[in-house]
């Protein structure tokens, strides 16, 4: 960046627009090379409002991390040229610029999760005067559930044509004398990615380009998908919470009753073998259950973060749901009484193991066929002379609130 514009066709060239773009606009350069140059030496002062917002913004606990950034001189020549050629209506003095272009600081607060942005919302309208009312920007084909939740916070939708999602605020500052306007564009973590890729890739030269278009329209629903993915891992883990609790209490429950029925059983006037069976009945009961299954209720997951899932991941989550469930049984080795009822609001369901009842001793000869027959199907997997196969995973980088490894 130098302290003076380049010279018009070199700039022309550069950002790829016509050669008449000026004369069509009826722009004249002298007067863009002095908004450049006005803007230029007004850097230091956007930065520090930049700064300050970012500031007020970071005691957000919702916020993830911030970005920073002052509109490059040449962008805003470019930016001006391009509006004034789409709506000749238009009209940029060196008087006005700094409102009609509303982007010149730029704030992006990220955050981990998609319900997190309400929080956000909240503070950010509680906190400045908007310039003009939010807008929400949502992809074809989001639900209604997930575009509701932006209405009732009285935001403006805009269905964007390249699938681009962020709610964006233009916040009114006026750290010192001059008042000033702040784009600031709120998202996820996925969503900033893919908007980034999206952003280098085919802006602003390669909007047109087929292939590229429909790859990126795919990278937009998988990155869409990861925070589904990411809501649904938060939930799972409040719904595990509340699990532990359930067992945790059952299992005081359950050591308290067995604690007062042995001493009942102990002041019981009955011989001694008496109170033994009772004992050995008493501890039949409390060893012949199994932990309760495990089930993750998706449609309540769904209803709760309202994100407008597409069909095809929540059949996904379905799956992963009855995978959860077919693997409750060792999830958490407890043991809870068969007998013990657990009033909970989220009850727990135990199952009583069923024992085979006797059956008579095989013969010798059914013993030895047993035998010879377990010897021919012996899977050669369990062989003395094979070792073991050992699985090892690499592990993976985690990155704290504000972007530190840890």
């Amino acid at each position: 960046m130098t302290g003076k514009l380049i010279d018009s066709a070199a700039f022309l060239k550069t950002y790829n627009l016509e050669e008449d773009a000026l004369s069509k606009t009826g722009l004249v350069w002298a007067d863009l090379e002095a908004i450049y140059a006005d803007h230029l030496d007004n850097t230091q002062t956007l930065e520090s409002t930049a700064d300050y917002v970012a500031a007020r913004l970071r005691q957000v606990g919702e916020v993830h991390s911030l970005k920073i950034r002052i509109k490059d001189p040449e962008h805003l020549i470019e930016k001006i040229i391009r509006k004034k050629k789409d709506d000749p209506s238009l009209e940029f003095t060196l008087d006005n610029y700094r409102e009609k272009i509303t982007d010149l600081i730029g704030v992006r607060a990220l955050h981990l999760f998609k319900e997190d942005w309400s929080e956000i919302h909240d503070f950010i309208e509680g906190t400045w005067k908007l310039h003009e009312q939010a807008t929400a920007n949502v992809r074809k084909g989001d639900s209604e559930e997930y575009t509701q939740q932006f209405v009732e916070k009285g935001c403006r939708i805009n269905e964007h044509k390249f699938g681009y999602r962020s709610v964006h605020y233009l916040l009114i500052s006026q750290p010192a004398k001059e008042q000033y306007i702040t784009e600031v564009q709120v998202r996820t973590i996925f969503e900033e990615g893919w908007s980034e890729i999206d952003h280098r890739i085919r802006y602003p030269y390669d909007l047109g380009n087929a292939i590229l278009t429909q790859l990126s329209a795919i990278h937009n629903r998988l990155a869409g998908s990861a925070d589904e993915i990411g809501s649904f891992i938060k939930f799972l883990k409040k719904e595990l919470r509340i699990r532990d609790e359930q067992v945790t209490d059952a299992i005081e429950k359950h050591d308290k009753a067995v604690t007062e029925l042995n001493d009942y059983i102990q002041k019981l006037e009955i011989s001694n073998n008496e109170k033994k069976e009772l004992e050995q009945r008493l501890k039949s009961l409390t060893g012949s259950t199994q932990p309760p299954p495990f089930r993750v209720n998706v449609n309540k997951f769904l209803q709760a973060f309202g994100a407008g899932a597409d069909a095809v991941f929540a059949a996904e989550l379905a799956a992963r749901q009855r995978e959860l469930a077919a693997m409750s049984a060792g999830l958490i080795p407890v043991m809870i009484a068969a007998g013990d009822a657990v009033s909970t609001n989220h009850p727990i369901e135990t199952t009583a193991k069923t024992v085979p009842p006797p059956t008579a001793s095989p013969t010798n000869t059914e013993t030895n066929a047993h035998q010879e027959s377990s010897k021919q199907t012996a899977s050669p997997e369990l062989d003395s002379d094979k070792k073991p196969r050992r699985t090892t995973r690499k592990s993976k980088t985690i990155f704290s609130k504000k972007g530190s490894k840890k």
